[in-house]
C-alpha cells in the first residue's frame, strides 16, 4: 500500500523573543496551502517543520492554524536550523514511516533549493 507523506517548510516566527510571537504571513500561506494539498489528495500524514529554539511557540501556532485533519496523522520537526538540517529530518522520518511518495510544499523562492538538498539526500528515489 502506498503511503504519502506531505511536507511543509518552516518559514519561522515574527516578533522578538520576549515579545507575543506570531507566525509569519509566508507561514500561513505555506501551510494552508499544505493542508488543502492533503484534504485533495490520499496523504496520511502531515509533517510540519519548526525552528530554531522557538519551535515549540512555532508548534502551538501551527496546531491552531493546521486544525483537525480527520485520519491525518501530524507530526513536527523541532529545532530546524536550516534546509539541509530540515530535510534531513524528514528523510529520516519518511523511511521510517515507509513512504512512497512526498510530497513538498515550498515557497516558489525555496522550492528549487528544497528540490536540490532532498536530491542529495534521496538520491535516485526522487
Amino acid at each position: 500500500m502506498k503511503k504519502t507523506i506531505v511536507f511543509v517548510h518552516s518559514y519561522c516566527l515574527a516578533g522578538r523573543k520576549g515579545d507575543e510571537l506570531r507566525l509569519t504571513e509566508m507561514t500561513k500561506k505555506a501551510v494552508e496551502m499544505a493542508v488543502e494539498v492533503v484534504e485533495k489528495s490520499t496523504a496520511s500524514t502531515l509533517i510540519v517543520s519548526t525552528a530554531y529554539d522557538t519551535w515549540q511557540e512555532e508548534a502551538r501556532l501551527q496546531k491552531e492554524n493546521v486544525g483537525e485533519l480527520a485520519g491525518v496523522e501530524i507530526h513536527f520537526l523541532s529545532e530546524v536550523r536550516n534546509t539541509y538540517d530540515e530535510v534531513s529530518q524528514v528523510v529520516n522520518k519518511i523511511r521510517q514511516m515507509s513512504a512512497t511518495k512526498l510530497i513538498i510544499v515550498a515557497e516558489k523562492w525555496h522550492s528549487s533549493r528544497s528540490y536540490r538538498t532532498f536530491r542529495r539526500h534521496l538520491g535516485k528515489e526522487v
